[in-house]
């Protein structure tokens, strides 16, 4: 399926979410989720807050091109842990260019894998 929304806005991925069935911390959750919508570093901690409740505990989540704002990922790390809690993540920076072959910067990874919960 395919819904136009602004992942950015709670609002319109809830709507769009529950269309599919899924509703935050009950019901369905999803086993990877990947970003790449706006890459700016607002838009991309915004999207993470109002995805992460839909990830499945050992879940992965993944943002593409986070270039530019990995140092606010970094900066913001309060930010960044108040949304992931104890849910380990790392960056991943340095690719292969499909065409030269040779490493290229600037379009990191942020990976994070959700916690398992606590019974």
């Amino acid at each position: 399926r395919t819904a136009l929304a602004d992942s950015a806005e709670q609002r319109h991925v809830e709507v769009a979410l529950r269309a599919w069935g899924f509703e935050a911390g009950s019901g369905p959750q999803m086993d990877v989720i990947i970003d790449d919508g706006l890459h700016t570093p607002e838009a991309q901690l915004a999207t993470l807050g109002n995805l992460f409740p839909y990830l499945a505990p050992g879940g992965l989540y993944v943002v593409e091109d986070v270039n530019a704002g990995k140092r606010l990922f970094l900066r913001a790390h309060k930010a960044l842990r108040r949304i992931v809690g104890s849910s380990t993540h790392f960056f991943v920076d340095n690719f292969v260019n499909e065409t030269t072959g040779m490493p290229r910067h600037g379009s990191a990874l942020l990976v994070i894998r959700k916690a398992p919960e606590v019974l």
